[in-house]
């Protein structure tokens, strides 16, 4: 768990479940700074000059938005207050260079975070040539 200027306190459980039975990772955080963030990178690098679809399915409690860092800048879903049901966060985001990428899940606001978080994916859907 991060806020920009290092770990900050918070719990953060790999293969748990779901309510409805989905792999995820549960974070909890009883008082969160706005753009706390939990995150998952690529496997490699991005290949620059191309468009990716991110995705992540988010449930809980607290006031969040999906972030991807694309190398330059932050591109961000509108930000969202959880409840139990299921609630996918997407984005077509651009990546100028081949570079490290980040997709993140933030907190909009103070307070409380208890999430699940799911499906996370980063699809490739077009490259600047058009393959």
């Amino acid at each position: 768990v991060e806020n920009g200027v290092g770990s900050i306190p918070g719990t953060l459980t790999a293969d748990v479940a779901t309510p409805q039975g989905a792999s995820a990772v549960h974070w909890t955080e009883k008082s969160a700074a706005p753009d706390s963030w939990i995150w998952v990178d690529p496997a490699s690098r991005l290949a620059g000059g191309s468009y990716y679809q991110v995705s992540v399915t988010v449930q809980g409690a607290g006031d969040v938005y999906l972030d991807f860092w694309n190398g330059q800048w932050d591109l961000t879903a509108d930000p969202v207050q959880l409840t139990s049901e299921p609630r996918t966060f997407s984005l077509r985001v651009w990546v100028p260079e081949t570079t490290d990428t980040h997709l993140q899940v933030r907190t909009a606001s103070a307070g409380p975070v208890d999430l699940y978080a799911s499906g996370a994916s980063i699809r490739l859907l077009k490259t600047a040539q058009g393959s």
